[in-house]
């Protein structure tokens, strides 16, 4: 038995997906702060570039 749970303590390959999840995760949620902090702006001056023009 103590083998047995040896062996489960050393697989690794478990833990390496669970930190691609959450370098994934962390990436996702940069990306929808930039978009949440760019959006307005954005938005304000391409509309108002367009309104303008016309």
């Amino acid at each position: 038995m103590s083998i047995a749970m040896q062996k489960f303590l050393r697989q690794e390959g478990g833990t390496t997906a669970i930190e691609y999840g959450l370098i994934a995760a962390l990436i996702v949620v940069v990306i929808i702060g930039a978009i949440v902090a760019l959006g307005n702006g954005v938005s304000t001056t391409l509309y108002t570039g367009i309104a303008n023009l016309f």
